[in-house]
């Protein structure tokens, strides 16, 4: 790796997965340099949710922070397996799902993991207005989210989805997933590889992905 350059974020990943988690400072990195679609995902939240307030989306960034940072480096192995989908789309697609998660236990209200990817958009166009090659970033970032939203919401069965997002957003082993959906953790495996191939497909027909 040069030293003249910053490392990208599939060298961040590859760095603290082969280390178990342990390449110091590499996770922090990864997620300080999203923190601008980051902070937009929880204003989109708690405009959605909790009246907005800034204290908090300040309470629930620290919050998520820390759990980033400090226990969901393994959630990084589900990234790694993905393909055509640009780190901040999908770090943003697992924060979006954890605060959702946590809103929920606390607040019985169905939130959906689209409805976060529309809620946050403005705020974070207005966060990133005046650095125009963020923007540009975020731009390229929100068109690949939303294309790999759109080739979940086609795979073939409802099963299908829920798997997929709860693989590759929450990190879920197969044996627990196949609990959730009713379903035989070998039966979860087997349609979880078919769904790689689909998912796959239908994100090169968009001009994503190799």
């Amino acid at each position: 790796m040069s030293e003249d350059r910053l490392p990208s974020d599939a060298e961040l990943v590859s760095a603290i997965l082969d280390a178990h988690g342990d390449e110091d400072g590499a996770w922090r990195a990864l997620v300080e340099r999203c923190r601008p679609l980051l902070v937009a995902v929880l204003r989109g939240f708690a405009a959605r949710h909790v009246g907005g307030t800034l204290w908090e989306v300040g309470d629930l960034y620290q919050e998520l922070y820390m759990h980033l940072s400090e226990g969901d480096w393994r959630r990084l192995r589900s990234y790694r397996e993905m393909t055509g989908a640009r780190f901040g789309s999908w770090l943003a697609a697992v924060a979006y799902d954890l605060v959702s998660q946590r809103h929920r236990r606390r607040h019985p209200v169905t939130v959906s993991l689209d409805e976060g990817a529309h809620a946050s958009a403005a705020a974070l166009g207005d966060c990133l207005l005046g650095d125009q090659g963020r923007l540009d970033e975020w731009l390229v970032a929100r068109e690949e989210a939303q294309a790999l939203q759109d080739a979940i919401a086609r795979l073939t069965h409802r099963e299908c989805r829920e798997i997929i997002r709860r693989h590759y957003y929450r990190d879920e082993e197969f044996v627990e997933i196949a609990r959730t959906v009713g379903l035989k953790a070998a039966t979860v495996r087997q349609m979880h590889h078919r769904n790689k191939r689909e998912l796959a497909e239908l994100l090169r027909q968009r001009g994503f992905g190799s």
